[in-house]
């Protein structure tokens, strides 16, 4: 999508035309001699390119524009030390940023136009510009569904939700897939942004959702990727995890066990009791006996 600007520059409408060509991010460190952001667009009708600044909850502010191939370039005067601008060819703008610091941190825009400063200007997507001291990489984990997990409702949904976190990362290029062994896995939710942690980190979450007949294989695997942009390449970094094995038949296997020691346990006691009860009948049955003889003989003796 692209955006139509009107003389002035208050109001934003899409438009379709002429493409403008230039990097999502770039990532500079503090202090460095500068930043470049490079631009390029498809139509050599709209002669006259812009840069544009925007700084997080701040209005856009025209930094520089040029009327032709490095002729009638001009800097407005607030950015004419921090910001310079190379116009090599009638399609490309480059805009130079010179030492650069934490405050230059924002998105820049660059833009082309029919007419200079009248009519609509076609803007492109933006080039976000992040300036840090360092660069942390994230930790990637994916957590196992909760033992308190509602069985009822996971069993009349047959689907398995799987937790990837991305944490202590920083600057917050990412982007976070998903792997199945299984075959193709289906749409993740992921956070839309990763979100700031403690202004010093960043974390980002993404959850599966598989079928529960799949999950409950110990045989398949579940990666989560997450590429991260280190300022100068991606770096992928992953977590995998394999399914576990079915809860109904350890259920059943468990209840079978526990069974089986409930009739042992029965089946001894029972034991114990018949026994007992067999030998206090022997010995009532040798105390009667006594009972008639000894009498007798104290009879005779008398």
């Amino acid at each position: 999508m692209y955006f139509c600007f009107f003389a002035s520059h208050s109001s934003v409408v899409a438009a379709h035309g002429v493409k403008i060509h230039q990097p999502p991010f770039i990532i500079s460190r503090r202090g460095n001699a500068s930043a470049t952001i490079h631009c390029e667009q498809d139509d050599s009708t709209y002669p006259f390119m812009y840069w544009y600044k925007q700084s997080s909850n701040a209005r856009m502010k025209m930094i520089t524009h040029s009327l032709g191939v490095d002729n009638g370039k001009q800097q407005l005067t607030d950015f004419n030390i921090k910001h310079t601008s190379e116009r090599p060819s009638l399609l490309k703008f480059t805009l130079q940023i010179h030492s650069v610091d934490v405050g230059e941190t924002a998105v820049y825009y660059c833009a082309s136009s029919l007419v200079v400063l009248f009519g609509s200007t076609i803007v492109g997507k933006g080039t976000r510009l992040t300036v840090l001291d360092q660069i942390l990489l994230p930790v990637v984990k994916i957590l196992r569904p909760s033992k308190a997990e509602d069985t009822k409702t996971k069993r009349e949904k047959k689907k398995t939700t799987l937790v990837c976190v991305a944490s202590d990362f920083y600057p917050d290029h990412v982007s976070v897939s998903w792997k199945c062994s299984a075959g193709k896995c289906d749409k993740a939710a992921t956070d839309s942004a990763a979100k700031r942690v403690k202004e010093k980190y960043y974390r980002i979450t993404s959850r599966l959702k598989v079928l529960t007949e799949i999950w409950e294989k110990p045989e398949n695997t579940f990666t989560c990727s997450v590429t991260f942009y280190n300022g100068t390449k991606d770096i992928v970094f992953e977590h995998t995890i394999k399914g576990i094995q079915a809860e109904n038949y350890l259920r059943i296997t468990q209840k079978a066990k526990l069974s089986y020691c409930v009739f042992i346990v029965k089946s001894c006691t029972y034991g114990a009791f018949v026994g007992f009860v067999m030998w206090k009948l022997q010995v009532c049955d040798c105390s009667s006996q006594n009972s008639f003889m000894f009498p007798s003989s104290r009879l005779s003796t008398s």
